[in-house]
């Protein structure tokens, strides 16, 4: 989500459990891990971070205590942990943006490429670099032996999205397909093999979690949480997006009213994630009223009017998009409700192909809960529907193409008969030849 610029306080970091040591929150000099610091007060993002730092002999998390002078291992793995909505998509990305700025700015190729890579494609039990070169090579064309050798030569920094995708739905038991990948990126090493390989993974904070207490994680990993925005972080946005004289600059004070009245608590929850902050920005600029979108019962809880607020923006969210952006081909607009319950059908048929492949040990390329690939989206016409009108299409074509043969075949038959009576037909000659 786009935030504007503006210098952050590191907040507190959240601890974990008692039954876990503590961690220590201050900057990383994990170049991947300081180009996440460094995105908090960059103009196009605005997250508050905390780093920690796994100790470098065990596998539990200590608190990182260095000498003077020294800092701690730089390892090139991060991990970036935070809600849903709280920006780490859009982490991921600037991450590889800052990451090739430089070597675009010199000119110099840089020593590895970082390639954001869906991890719900992986398939469990696939080798992890036999999988990233198939990636590699289905993403942007290159010849399977080059991406071979490029996986090989560690010429590449895996960007793996979304951990927590690879198990959708809610939870059944111990998310097995993400403990299967972790254990794949733990085998991941340098080209010396003696240490563990770059590579850098985002995940819901609830399913890493789950994972945390199943005993698994990312091995050798610098942890970057994502926090919910503060409440000067969202009037700083709301400055930047509606300045002195914008149409909606008046509603600035509604919204911050909103947020230190009596209900602030709900209001702030719900607003505490940039995608919803986007929403409700969206929302006002179509028209919509900032009071409307964020009453709540005095009388409720703080979480519940905050998921209250949180479903009343998406549902003013379409309404609002097809107002501000109408359509602008054959001179008719999307209506709200079109696009609802195109939406409703994708989201449907999404969720059927997250069942498919949670249930094949090797689904086919395409068929995730995140991939909408146009020669599989045929089953939201209606699977028995869609092969019924198939059947009947193969029939008709079939039918035309044997009339066209027979009807060819019976013309060449009347013409070959023609052709040899004229042949045979006795021959007269002109009166004036002799």
């Amino acid at each position: 989500m786009l935030l504007p610029q503006k210098p952050l306080r590191r907040r507190p970091l959240r601890r974990w459990p008692p039954t876990r040591a503590p961690t220590a929150t201050r900057r990383s000099t994990c170049s991947y891990a300081g180009c996440c610091a460094r995105r908090t007060g960059h103009a196009r993002g605005c997250w508050a971070v905390t780093t920690s730092h796994p100790s470098p002999s065990a596998r539990a998390w200590t608190t990182c205590t260095p000498s003077a002078g020294s800092s701690p291992p730089c390892t090139q793995r991060l991990l970036v942990v935070g809600e849903s909505g709280a920006g780490k998509t859009v982490l991921a990305i600037e991450l590889v943006l800052q990451l090739l700025e430089s070597p675009l700015a010199t000119g110099r190729p840089p020593r590895t490429v970082p390639v954001r890579l869906n991890a719900a494609r992986w398939t469990p039990g696939r080798p992890f670099e036999s999988w990233l070169a198939e990636q590699l090579v289905q993403d942007f064309g290159l010849a399977a032996g080059d991406a071979h050798r490029l996986v090989r030569d560690r010429r590449v920094l895996p960007v793996v999205d979304g951990l927590d995708e690879l198990d959708p739905g809610p939870p059944a038991g111990p998310p097995r397909r993400a403990m299967g990948l972790l254990a794949e990126l733990n085998r991941y090493s340098d080209l010396s093999g003696r240490r563990a390989g770059a590579v850098v993974v985002t995940c819901r904070a609830d399913r890493h979690a789950e994972l945390r207490a199943a005993g698994v994680w990312l091995d050798n990993a610098t942890v970057i949480r994502l926090h919910d925005l503060s409440v000067e972080q969202i009037a700083v946005y709301l400055k930047a997006r509606w300045p002195d004289g914008h149409p909606c600059a008046d509603h600035r004070d509604g919204i911050q009213a909103a947020l230190s009245g009596p209900d602030g608590r709900a209001v702030h929850l719900a607003l505490a994630t940039p995608w919803r902050l986007l929403l409700t920005a969206t929302a006002v600029e179509s028209g919509a009223d900032p009071y409307e979108l964020l009453r709540v019962d005095p009388h409720a809880d703080s979480r519940a009017g905050a998921e209250v607020i949180a479903r009343r923006l998406l549902e003013a969210y379409v309404p609002a998009a097809t107002r501000l952006t109408p359509r602008a081909a054959y001179g008719t607009a999307y209506q709200p409700e079109q696009v609802r319950a195109w939406l409703e059908h994708m989201a449907a048929h999404l969720r059927r192909q997250a069942g498919h492949s949670a249930g094949a040990d090797r689904p086919p390329p395409g068929l995730t809960a995140i991939d909408l690939v146009p020669h599989l989206l045929w089953p939201i016409g209606g699977r028995f529907l869609v092969r019924a009108l198939h059947g009947v299409c193969a029939v008709t074509l079939a039918v035309v193409a044997m009339v066209a043969f027979w009807t060819g075949s019976a013309a060449g038959d009347v013409g070959g008969d023609v052709g040899g009576a004229w042949a045979g037909a006795p021959s007269r000659r002109s009166p004036w030849r002799s």
